[in-house]
């Protein structure tokens, strides 16, 4: 399942962090906007890791007023920004963005309805903890910089929402538009920015579990060999497929052993989120394999290993995640033989 670009662009403005890397996604260019194929770029969520170029917005006149409130001439002036509490109303936009986005492209994203697509784009309550943690310990030093870029932010969500869906040129004016304004939002000291990304990260990451996650050890193949969640499960395992500018994510680790000898298929479909998948030869071992989508460009973020093991072998087994918002329920199936990965 394709999933929206999300929350990940917006807290990358806001906290003013150089962005860790940009996944080559969708049409490619690691953005946030509805591109000007129409397509909306999968698979991101809120995290402080991709896309520095949120979705984006702005004012007729390109300009960022003082005061910072969306005015009659479309500006970001800050006004706009002052209504609500923060960080309460980043996710109330980011909610409203997806209403115009899922309206327009939950067909093309693989949704089966435009319900369905609103449905899996509600920012998570660890991803609404973690944010509003990390924001409080630094509000005093983040508020302004916050502030206009919701107003940014307003100005494009008003801008979407009368966006055709078949006008792509709108759509992208859009975006245009955001970046304009957002560039020109006061940016927030670097050290706060940082030590607000990094205990953001930390929030969202859990503690460490060590290595396995389970003493089940089980030698059956079949679906669903091991399934559970990755939610502030810890960073205990770093993938070498991961893509250029990749950040940590939770994992779970799995010992199994081999029935017989012979090549056996691991894969994660049927898992809520988009997965990496590794093989060790042991506990902080020798990587023997690793994959971390199916098919990018056919839209299938599940991952798949084939390894050739000897019998009786122990493996361990390692689902991750392509970022620090990547987690959340998995399936590990394990067939004998080779397949598709």
């Amino acid at each position: 399942m394709a999933r929206f670009v999300g929350l990940t662009a917006l807290i990358m403005a806001l906290a003013a962090i150089v962005a860790f890397g940009c996944r080559p996604e969708g049409d490619g260019d690691g953005d946030s906007d509805a591109d000007v194929d129409g397509d909306v770029d999968a698979d991101v969520d809120a995290d402080v890791d991709s896309d520095v170029d949120a979705d984006s917005d702005v004012d007729a006149d390109s300009d960022v007023d003082a005061d910072s409130d969306v005015d009659a001439d479309s500006d970001a002036d800050a006004d706009a920004d002052t209504e609500g509490p923060m960080p309460d109303s980043i996710f109330d936009e980011w909610a409203n963005a997806m209403g115009p986005l899922c309206a327009c492209f939950w067909e093309m994203n693989e949704y089966e309805s435009e319900e369905a697509c609103l449905a899996d784009n509600v920012t998570s309550e660890l991803t609404i903890t973690c944010f509003t943690q990390a924001y409080t310990a630094h509000s005093a030093a983040l508020e302004e910089a916050f502030r206009c870029q919701l107003g940014a932010l307003r100005t494009q969500n008003a801008c979407y929402a009368t966006a055709p869906c078949d006008d792509t040129t709108a759509w992208q004016a859009c975006d245009d538009e955001y970046n304009l304004a957002a560039e020109r939002c006061p940016a927030p000291p670097e050290a706060d920015a940082q030590a607000f990304g990094t205990e953001r990260q930390t929030c969202m990451l859990g503690e460490p579990s060590g290595c396995p996650d389970d003493d089940t050890n089980p030698n059956t193949v079949g679906a669903a060999v091991f399934t559970g969640t990755t939610e502030a499960k810890g960073d205990d395992a770093t993938a070498t497929c991961a893509y250029e500018g990749f950040t940590p994510a939770p994992d779970m680790q799995h010992m199994w052993t081999s029935p017989s000898a012979g090549q056996f298929t691991i894969d994660t479909e049927g898992s809520e989120y988009d997965t990496i998948l590794y093989v060790l030869d042991a506990c902080e071992g020798e990587e023997i394999a690793c994959n971390d989508d199916i098919d990018l460009e056919g839209g299938n973020l599940a991952s798949s290993v084939t390894v050739t093991l000897t019998a009786r072998q122990q493996i361990v087994i390692v689902v991750d995640g392509w970022s620090t918002s990547a987690y959340g329920d998995y399936v590990i199936n394990i067939a004998a033989g080779a397949g598709g990965g």
